[in-house]
């Protein structure tokens, strides 16, 4: 049997094993990460309920008030995670489903597939009550984000990270129509962490943060589409449903930094070698998130009501550009930082002279076309 290439050297990481050219069961830099760390379960996006679906549910399930109970317990870590509590046992126990097996899904070798994604940063689809489970996994959202700052340093300061918090507080108030309180975070020990392992489970807990916001967003851009189509629209509605939507744009750039708030050669040598083979198929990206492309998809499908905006409602739309443009602009930044600007993503072929920062660039002007307007080329 031809041996398996070794390992690249510089990983701060020892595995127990060695690799082949597909890892036997969950192994690898990150594998550690996703055995620590509880699963993530959450609604696809292309499911998500309706706000008066999840009232009706919420108070089914909790009472008249519970869901006021569970929005002012965000103030509280205590009273949050018996809200937490209370909520997940209201969810009947139905058949327990399979796990899915990383190797299997490695196996496959399809880079699109999101099962693979999900499988990686440790997020389970839930199938049943939609919900109630939808609002579960905002409110663990709000507990992983507790959970990092407890645990390890950050080099974004309160005032970052309160926004991150208010990202997932947007999309509770998005879900439920009801606005928490403001999400009480420890206070972020300044550094920058220089641990293998936190920085895994921060890569994982960051990229749930960011689940929640994104699904956040395409509940938002559900009600400015609403609101447009509505027969006599308010044009101060309409305003206030962009800015929504902008403002989560906005947060999730927050999030985004924190996700990757670790020493650089962690990264280049623990999280890229972990979403690299033998670990994940060639070409895998956090991208190919079903949710991702679910929003995606939906910008796309909007870009004539984007472009009635720039004309109805200029200053409103405008301000949701910029806020595209600086989520493009920090994630170079943040791609820049750990592999530089020369250097191809992983999305990318080993052949392809383009580089991670060209390719995302790509993706900004793609982003903009759907918001209604054409980026001069650069």
């Amino acid at each position: 049997m031809m041996q398996s290439p070794p390992l690249r050297t510089e990983s701060p990481i020892e595995w127990r094993r060695a690799a082949p050219h597909r890892a036997p069961g969950d192994v690898g830099p990150t594998a550690d990460a996703r055995r620590v760390l509880a699963r993530f379960v959450a609604v696809p996006a292309d499911r998500l309920p309706s706000r008066s679906v999840v009232r009706a549910a919420l108070e089914a399930a909790l009472g008249a008030d519970g869901l006021a109970a569970l929005a002012a317990g965000f103030a509280d870590p205590a009273a949050l995670s018996r809200g937490r509590r209370r909520l997940a046992a209201a969810i009947p126990r139905g058949p327990r489903t399979r796990w899915p097996d990383v190797t299997e899904l490695v196996q496959r070798g399809n880079t699109l597939d999101a099962d693979v994604h999900d499988a990686f940063f440790n997020i389970f689809r839930g199938e049943d009550h939609d919900a109630l489970r939808h609002v579960l996994t905002i409110v663990d959202a709000a507990l992983a984000l507790r959970a990092d700052l407890e645990e390890t340093e950050t080099t974004l300061g309160d005032a970052a990270l309160a926004r991150i918090g208010r990202g997932i507080e947007d999309s509770f108030a998005l879900a439920t129509g009801v606005r928490p309180a403001t999400l009480a975070l420890p206070p972020g020990r300044e550094g920058l962490t220089d641990d293998p392992d936190h920085a895994a489970r921060r890569w994982l807990r960051g990229h749930h943060v960011f689940l929640v916001i994104t699904q956040g967003l395409v509940v938002a851009l559900d009600d400015l589409a609403a609101t447009m189509r509505r027969e006599g629209g308010d044009p101060g509605t309409q305003a206030r449903a962009l800015a929504a939507f902008a403002a989560l744009i906005d947060l999730s750039s927050d999030t985004m930094s924190l996700t990757g708030d670790f020493a650089a050669h962690i990264y280049d040598g623990v999280i890229r070698v972990a979403m690299a083979p033998p670990f994940m198929p060639e070409g895998f990206s956090g991208v190919f998130s079903s949710d991702h492309r679910h929003l995606v998809r939906r910008l796309r499908e909007e870009r004539p009501m984007f472009e009635a905006l720039r004309h109805g409602l200029p200053g409103a739309h405008a301000d949701a550009v910029a806020s595209m443009i600086r989520l493009y602009d920090n994630h170079k930044q943040v791609c820049s930082r750990f592999i530089g600007v020369d250097q191809g993503s992983l999305l990318m072929n080993a052949a392809s002279d383009e580089t991670a920062v060209d390719q995302l660039e790509k993706f900004k002007r793609s982003r903009l076309r759907s918001l209604g307007v054409a980026p001069p080329k650069t």
